[in-house]
């Protein structure tokens, strides 16, 4: 990719410089020989600066998306375990840094650590609670696709048209948005292909690059984590997830 776009500049600049010279071939003898001159150069100029911009932007890009997919996995993992809460995955990923856990999620723990002197469930419920604040700005209504499905994935509170607790897997839990009326097709739908793609586009085109700059703008700002503890604990009573 930065090869492609090296050799893009390298050629937009050439024709750049082919242009002044050919200008001022054009224009010797003529009374605005400097004004087209300073024109073109300032073409020339521009163009050049762009390109190297082009390839600076694209390697910071690179390494955005890298982030982007890294959290993207992590979240992806914690929704699909089936016999342990997000909230208890994420302390255990704190706990045991050897363990399982933590090679999945170690993206979205590993900036806990500004918080200072906090223990293993404070820094869980910190991460867990920028998880929540993030889901509930997916989508611009309550009847979001994207928005619910994160929902489900993430065994947030049912909507009250959800009567039983959330199944296990995350296909199942899919199964028992079928129930939000209008959300996902009217009349309902019989598979649940439309909250797979719901959530294939919520959690890698919204959930994750949120994750991603919020993080990293909380890894240097310990204090800032306040507010998601505040979040996780809902005035004193902890959202573990069901």
């Amino acid at each position: 990719m930065l090869a492609v776009e090296g050799l893009r500049w390298l050629t937009e600049c050439a024709v750049a410089w082919f242009l002044l010279a050919k200008s001022l071939l054009d224009v010797v003898g003529r009374r605005h020989t400097m004004f087209r001159c300073r024109q073109t150069w300032s073409v020339v100029a521009i163009m050049c600066r762009s390109g190297g911009a082009v390839i600076q932007k694209s390697k910071l890009s690179q390494l955005q998306q890298e982030q982007v997919r890294v959290i993207e996995s992590a979240l992806r993992w914690l929704a699909t375990r089936k016999h342990a809460t997000p909230l208890g995955l994420l302390m255990h990923a704190i706990e045991d840094p050897e363990g399982d856990s933590a090679e999945h999620l170690a993206s979205l723990v590993a900036p806990t650590a500004s918080l200072s002197d906090a223990t293993a469930e404070t820094r869980a419920l910190a991460i867990w609670g920028l998880i929540i604040d993030l889901i509930r700005k997916v989508g611009s209504a309550d009847d979001s696709r994207r928005r619910n499905t994160l929902i489900a994935a993430f065994r947030l509170p049912r909507r009250v048209e959800i009567l039983e607790p959330w199944k296990s897997s995350l296909g199942d839990r899919f199964k028992q948005l079928m129930d939000l009326p209008g959300v996902f097709g009217n009349p309902k739908p019989t598979t649940t292909t439309p909250m797979h793609k719901a959530w294939g586009r919520a959690v890698g085109e919204k959930l994750a690059p949120m994750l991603r700059e919020r993080l990293d703008e909380l890894e240097a700002q310990g204090d800032a984590w306040r507010l998601y503890l505040e979040i996780a604990t809902g005035g004193g009573r902890v959202r573990h997830g069901e």
